[in-house]
């Protein structure tokens, strides 16, 4: 078959098939949106089975081991090829005082097994277990991949922990905006005269406060908010300040869409303006509202990563990629403790594979879309 052909068959599929079809077709041509849809989906993974997956509590703390490097796992020995195992780490103080981490590999060889005995932790309050994924079951040699915070905590285990907030700050704010911009930017568009601009006029005030000055202001009355509680204010800060761009642009949606015919021929045979809104023309929006969530996620991520990096987000006990970050916050750490960026790079990747996800959508949504390969 020539490529003429080829391409004439696909358009014809793509015109044959539904909507939801269509767009599926073409995001599976989208290579860069498809790697950042899996390298999401490994995220979400490793974030739900944090406790079982990292070897330590994330809140337990290691005092002997503050500041410990990422430890080196050995895939090798004398004889060639072996099961990974880890020497015990021995510390000392320089002459700056700070501990200096070595490990002792004139000692017994520690295999790094799977699925120890462990630290108690709970399983998001489903269960309690102590079987972890993988570790020595030894103390004295301990497995932090990615080295540990001042207080001896494990950074991979934080980190992996850390992203429950982190990942799922975007979605939850994503709902919230959508439940206020969604109904305003309806009724907006739909009734239009004295209705369109008293909501414009509101939509223009809220949009006048500059985001981050008011970010900053609601995080402070939040500070005394405890803990357990503080994710949600953090969604309702987000939520509060970005509905107003959706709100604005879905009705410029809707003024064009309530003159469609579709649109007038529902409303001619007797139904309701809600009917019509929400049955006729909210549907038709759709493709809009599935690009710009996927598009401004990202932001809401960074957003929090800021907020608590500043201390104004997630505070301790808790954790996220943000507050992580926020212990390598100036040059000493920097310099004498590099593995403390780490947790950004996580926010880097995330940030990245959310933004591939949302131009590949972005294409597939395209209703003016054709095949072009």
């Amino acid at each position: 078959m020539t490529e003429e052909s080829e391409l004439e068959l696909e358009v014809e599929e793509d015109e044959q098939d539904s909507q939801w079809a269509r767009m599926w077709r073409r995001f599976r041509r989208h290579t860069a949106g498809k790697i950042g849809g899996v390298v999401l989906l490994i995220l979400a993974l490793l974030v739900f089975g944090a406790n079982f997956i990292g070897p330590y509590n994330y809140s337990v703390q290691h005092r002997d081991y503050s500041h410990a490097p990422p430890t080196k796992i050995h895939f090798f020995d004398e004889d060639g090829l072996t099961w990974p195992y880890v020497y015990e780490l021995e510390s000392e103080f320089n002459e700056n005082f700070n501990r200096v981490f070595t490990q002792n590999e004139d000692g017994k060889k520690h295999r790094v097994k799977l699925f120890v005995e462990g630290e108690k932790y709970s399983f998001w309050g489903l269960f309690e277990s102590r079987i972890h994924l993988f570790g020595t079951g030894n103390q004295e040699a301990p497995v932090f991949l990615f080295g540990t915070d001042k207080f001896g905590r494990d950074i991979f285990t934080r980190t992996l922990w850390g992203g429950w907030v982190s990942l799922t700050i975007g979605p939850f704010a994503l709902i919230t905006t959508l439940i206020i911009a969604i109904p305003i930017g309806l009724i907006s568009g739909f009734f239009g005269g004295v209705v369109d601009m008293f909501v414009q006029r509101v939509i223009e005030v809220v949009m006048a406060f500059p985001k981050l000055p008011l970010w900053l202001s609601l995080a402070m009355i939040f500070q005394k908010v405890p803990p357990a509680f503080r994710f949600f204010f953090i969604v309702a800060v987000f939520s509060l300040v970005d509905w107003t761009g959706l709100a604005r642009t879905l009705r410029g949606l809707v003024l064009s869409a309530r003159e469609e015919d579709y649109t007038m021929a529902a409303r001619a045979v007797g139904g309701s303006n809600g009917r019509v809104m929400f049955r006729h023309i909210l549907p038709n929006t759709i493709t809009y509202l599935v690009i710009v969530s996927t598009l401004t996620i990202p932001g809401w991520i960074l957003g929090e990563a800021s907020l608590s990096f500043l201390g104004l987000g997630i505070q301790e006990p808790q954790t996220s990629w943000g507050l992580l970050l926020s212990q390598a916050n100036n040059v000493q750490s920097l310099t004498s403790y590099p593995w403390l960026l780490i947790p950004g790079g996580f926010i880097i990747v995330a940030v990245l594979a959310m933004n591939f996800l949302g131009d590949a959508l972005r294409d597939a949504a395209d209703p003016f879309a054709t095949v072009q390969e």
